[in-house]
């Protein structure tokens, strides 16, 4: 099969999703995969972060570039404003003719439509397809920036067409959702085989092993939408012999995050963004790890990809109450989003022995949750939805 994944993230973003991790196990495999990056829900700020995006797609606009292989990455300008019918009516006027030529340039003729975008229809017209899956992956409506009266519209009408729906946490079957044809749930998985280096010996990296432990860590995207940013705040003032250690980019997908307050306590520290291949370091210096999300629209349907990362590496992970990963409570300290509550899980967490067979647990878990093993589940499941080859081994 060949792949058209339409995404809601650049590739080289260095914070890898489900698309990238994809994308990337499928072109290995020997399908052909062309990844269009993201068409710009979020309407765009002022911001730095904005800004360097837009002038990034500037100086790429609609080309196509190979990027791993099996892998090419096309790069549509659009305008992302797209409450307007007008300009709806423009990108998809453009947009349509700019895919199926970037198509061609790789020798594409037909492909699976894999969206993560759910105004897919809009965009794209009657361009036709082997078959449609929605791969909903997130509660967009809950979105800071985005349009959410119009994504649920759309979301109904592409579950209502789509060959297959495949939705990452329970919550998500519900809505629109639900009026799918073929509606499947697999939870999000992890790099099973690059965090499990976190027990393997990879050397913690300087700026960690600078700081006093009890080492305290969380890495990924900094965002206020999704982060307990005034709970850390509470715990860590009330507990300034912890170190709070906060690895990955501020304000991703939500440029009003603000961090003033943390980075005043003397016993938190944010290092910044580090590429993938750095984070089992760090994960291998962490005593715990973090899943400190607010409970929202957002966060209660969504399954953190951090989840199974820091699982591979057996570590104890303390977390709010998230919906989505009720059936793994037994692998991790689940509190209260309460300063006591947190506080008191963090101190159980802490106290955990290294020879806790919850450990191994938690390690043959996460390997059962690899994104190796899952692109293989998703294939599978989008040739059994097409009629076509049932066994990947079979194909051509």
């Amino acid at each position: 099969m060949d792949f058209v994944v339409l995404a809601t993230a650049d590739w080289d973003n260095p914070l890898w999703t489900n698309k990238q991790q994809l994308s990337s196990r499928w072109g290995a495999a020997g399908h052909r995969v062309l990844y269009v990056e993201s068409l710009g829900l979020r309407r765009p700020g002022v911001s730095g972060r904005d800004l360097g995006r837009m002038w990034r797609r500037l100086k790429r606009a609609n080309r196509v570039r190979p990027a791993v292989p099996g892998v090419w990455v096309f790069s549509p300008l659009v305008i992302p404003f797209h409450e307007s019918a007008f300009v709806r009516r423009l990108n998809r006027r453009f947009l349509a003719n700019r895919l199926r030529r970037a198509m061609r340039r790789i020798g594409m003729t037909d492909a699976v439509l894999w969206t993560y975008n759910p105004l897919v229809l809009d965009q794209l017209g009657a361009t036709q397809w082997s078959a449609i899956v929605y791969h909903c992956v997130d509660e967009l409506a809950g979105s800071p920036g985005i349009p959410s009266e119009l994504i649920e519209r759309a979301e109904e009408d592409l579950c209502r067409v789509a060959d297959l729906v495949i939705v990452s946490a329970p919550g998500l079957a519900e809505g629109p959702r639900s009026a799918a044809r073929r509606l499947e749930y697999l939870p999000n998985a992890a790099d099973f085989e690059l965090f499990h280096k976190a027990v393997l010996g990879e050397p913690v990296p300087e700026d960690l092993a600078r700081i006093d432990r009890p080492r305290i860590g969380f890495f990924g995207a900094i965002s206020d939408y999704k982060l307990d940013l005034e709970l850390l705040e509470e715990v860590f003032c009330g507990h300034p012999d912890w170190q709070l250690v906060m690895v990955g980019p501020i304000g991703e997908g939500d440029p009003e995050t603000r961090v003033a307050a943390l980075e005043g306590l003397p016993n938190v520290h944010f290092l910044g963004s580090r590429s993938r291949d750095d984070l089992p370091g760090y994960l291998g210096g962490f005593d715990v790890c973090l899943l400190p999300n607010r409970l929202n629209l957002y966060t209660r349907h969504m399954f953190p990809l951090k989840f199974f990362e820091y699982l591979s590496a057996g570590k104890p992970v303390v977390m709010t109450p998230l919906p989505s990963l009720e059936a793994y409570r037994h692998l991790a300290h689940v509190a209260a989003a309460d300063s006591d509550a947190f506080s008191l899980s963090l101190e159980r967490a802490l106290a955990e022995s290294p020879d806790d067979p919850v450990r191994d647990q938690r390690i043959d878990e996460a390997r059962q949750h690899d994104w190796n093993l899952q692109a293989e589940r998703l294939a599978a499941m989008t040739r059994e939805a097409i009629g076509s080859v049932a066994a990947p081994e079979e194909s051509d």
